[in-house]
């Protein structure tokens, strides 16, 4: 796991010890984390190799969320960057 993850999940492991009735909020909050993890990602990687490594850290994210075992499924076809982001913003929309 990278650095910027663990600080990531640590975040929000703060953030549920703090408020847990909030924790369920905290699921759209990930995907969020997801699309900006990848578009740093874009940033400093070719397209087709941020698309690769994002979709192994996207499934760490969605882990034990709703409907995440066929959203992981669709995530891990994904070639290109809009079909990824696609996928997350329509997750988000049904969390």
């Amino acid at each position: 796991m990278s650095k910027g993850e663990e600080k990531i999940y640590t975040i929000l492991r703060r953030e549920c010890r703090a408020r847990p009735r909030d924790c369920k909020n905290l699921t759209k909050e990930k995907i969020d984390l997801t699309i900006k993890h990848f578009k740093y990602l874009l940033e400093i990687k070719p397209e087709k190799q941020a698309v690769l490594e994002m979709r192994t850290h996207a499934a760490w994210y969605i882990k034990g969320l709703n409907k995440s075992k066929e959203v992981k499924l669709e995530i891990f076809k994904c070639e290109t960057k809009e079909e990824l982001l696609k996928i997350l913003v329509e997750y988000k929309k049904i969390l």
